[in-house]
């Protein structure tokens, strides 16, 4: 019955196409643009084209156009009449290249995106060359203001885009507000008599130059350094090297290294008394008395070398340092120490004598805890019934001890009950005892056959 109503759909379906050539499925079945073979209209289903596998797509050979979902690459495939296209391969085969078409320099910049799947395209710089000439009117195809420096390459601007002036010597010239057009004659001249050289009106006065000339053509001024101009303050550091230096400068007295410096010359030089500094003061009256110093009592003279005479040297108490400090009073007591209770003497060295020593309790540490109360009670531990004493220990006299039957463990099951019977166990017919041994007599025992 199912078979026979699909049939009956694809028939009415097949001549439907019959009499119209175009099927809607879908939405709006009654809305069918007149241009359309099929279509397709859905808020909430979609259309799932054939899936197949790469195997199973390449054994297929389809009219070109034909498209499938291949289902191993997770993609749309297109048959192109020759082999199967991967769409989403497509992207990577687009290129892009940043060469201007016309010319060598780029004038586009094409950047990619993260997946490299879209492409943003940007101008870049135009140069001169790929302006063709005449061919941007101004008034026209820029917008007033928009090209500045920043859209213009540097150096790009050549002198065929410059226009033409309107009269031989033309100069350029920021008025300043804008570049203008301007002719020679209107350029002010500052040197207004034209004559070259009078323009210096004079050198500073007691400054380091001076003026020279007329201010002529033929005599114009000049500036030349005065003699002597050049002092301390108009020389920079290191300014004056050796090749600066005259060696014929150095005068008695001084001698010139062949790098120029200058070095008093000690040997040949003839010193002024008067221009000596740190004279001694015994010569300070500029007389000199010859006077001898000879070593006195505590000194020594070796030479010209003095020095104290430690061995017969009597020092002055009022100068000594570091005196002790038992001498600081300046009595010098004769304090003899000797040992007292509880200590020794051996040449100066005093030390505890432990054995003569009677130590103070209150000063006492790491007192037992038995005398911490400061009571010695004095107890003494003597070994009472069931006990005995070794020395400091005691321990259990077994043969003298009483047990207490309330207090013992592991009682056997016949005495559980605190009783002792007494009983006797005799030998009966049958049996034998030795000592406390049962065993069968097997020679006077008579068996019985109902019991075996």
């Amino acid at each position: 019955m199912k078979t026979q109503l699909l049939y009956l759909v694809l028939g009415l379906l097949l001549a439907t196409t019959s009499l119209k050539g175009q099927i809607k499925i879908g939405d709006n079945p009654q809305t069918l643009d007149p241009a359309s073979v099929l279509e397709l209209e859905s808020n909430s289903r979609v259309l799932v084209i054939t899936r197949m596998t790469t195997i199973q797509m390449e054994n297929t050979s389809p009219l070109r156009g034909a498209v499938v979902y291949n289902t191993d690459t997770q993609c749309v495939h297109f048959y192109d009449g020759a082999l199967w296209i991967n769409l989403c391969d497509r992207p990577d085969e687009q290129t892009f290249t940043t060469d201007a078409i016309v010319n060598f320099s780029p004038t586009m910049i094409i950047t990619p995106d993260a997946n490299g799947t879209n492409f943003n395209f940007e101008v870049g710089e135009i140069r001169g060359e790929n302006i063709v000439d005449t061919s941007i009117n101004g008034s026209v195809d820029i917008q007033e203001g928009s090209i500045t420096g920043l859209q213009l390459q540097d150096a790009t601007v050549s002198f065929n885009k410059l226009a033409d002036g309107t009269a031989t010597g033309e100069l350029l010239q920021w008025n300043g507000t804008e570049w203008v057009l301007i002719d020679e004659s209107a350029i002010t001249v500052t040197e207004i008599d034209g004559v070259v050289g009078n323009e210096i009106l004079n050198a500073t006065l007691g400054g380091s130059l001076e003026r020279f000339g007329a201010g002529s053509d033929l005599d114009p001024y000049t500036l030349d350094v005065l003699d002597g101009g050049i002092d301390t303050d108009e020389l920079a550091t290191d300014a004056v090297t050796a090749d600066k230096i005259d060696l014929s400068v150095a005068g008695t007295g001084l001698n010139q290294a062949g790098d120029g410096s200058l070095e008093v010359d000690n040997v040949n030089i003839t010193p002024d008394w008067t221009n000596i500094i740190n004279i001694p003061a015994g010569f300070a009256d500029d007389t000199d008395d010859n006077t001898t110093y000879t070593a006195g009592a505590g000194i020594l003279l070796a030479g010209t070398v003095f020095s104290a005479d430690n061995a017969n040297l009597t020092p002055d108490w009022t100068n000594l340092t570091s005196i002790p400090a038992g001498f600081a009073d300046d009595t010098d007591n004769d304090t003899t120490y000797t040992a007292g209770t509880g200590l020794t003497l051996t040449g100066t060295a005093f030390s505890v004598d432990n054995a003569a020593i009677a130590a103070d309790w209150t000063n006492l540490t790491s007192i037992p805890a038995g005398f911490a109360d400061d009571t010695d009670n004095d107890t003494t531990y003597t070994a009472g019934t069931g006990l005995t004493l070794t020395g400091t220990a005691f321990s259990v006299d077994n043969a003298a001890i009483a047990a207490d039957w309330t207090n013992l463990t592991s009682i056997p099951a016949g005495f559980a009950d605190d009783t002792d019977n007494d009983t006797t166990y005799t030998a009966g017919t049958g049996l034998t005892l030795t000592g406390t041994a049962f065993s069968v007599d097997n020679a006077a025992i008579a068996a019985d056959w109902t019991n075996l």
